[in-house]
């Protein structure tokens, strides 16, 4: 229970900084390039967590290759 509670102050640390942020930025007229910044940041994310779900799936293809080989 401590480690969720760890996770959500955290999480409730971050939004409040990524909103102090967005006002920053509306208040000083950037914040259509602060949403590019997010929007590339974001793209690269996914690209990583794509690339992350294609290594699973062949570490688990090899898991089972492994497994089918132990059981004959």
């Amino acid at each position: 229970m401590k480690g969720a509670t760890r996770y959500a102050i955290i999480a409730a640390v971050v939004l409040v900084l990524l909103i102090i942020g967005i006002i920053v930025a509306a208040i000083f007229g950037v914040l259509l390039d602060v949403l590019y910044i997010f929007l590339m940041l974001l793209a690269a994310l996914m690209v990583v967590a794509t690339l992350l779900q294609v290594y699973s799936v062949l570490v688990l293809i090899q898991t089972i290759t492994s497994v089918r080989n132990e059981i004959k």
